[in-house]
C-alpha cells in the first residue's frame, strides 16, 4: 500500500514530534514508502517544522524567540 500525502502529512506533524531519534523516524518512513514520488527532503523539512513547532507550544514564545538564531 502507498502512502498518500494525507499519511505524510500526519506523519510529518502528528507523529514526528514524539519521536526522540528524527533521523531514524525519516529513514523508516522512506523505507516503507512505495511511493516514487516520495521526496525525503520535503519531508524531512516537515518533520523539523512540525517539531519546531511543538517546541515552541512547550516553551513559549517567549524562549522560543530567544532560541531562534
Amino acid at each position: 500500500m502507498a502512502l498518500t500525502k494525507k499519511h505524510f502529512q500526519w506523519l510529518a506533524t502528528e507523529i514526528a514530534p514524539m519521536v526522540s531519534n528524527k533521523e531514524l523516524f525519516i529513514n523508516k518512513v522512506r523505507e516503507i514508502n512505495d511511493n516514487h514520488n516520495f521526496n525525503i527532503y520535503r519531508f524531512r523539512d516537515a518533520v523539523e517544522d512540525a517539531i519546531a513547532d511543538h517546541q515552541s507550544q512547550e516553551c513559549g514564545p517567549d524562549l522560543y524567540k530567544q532560541a531562534d538564531y
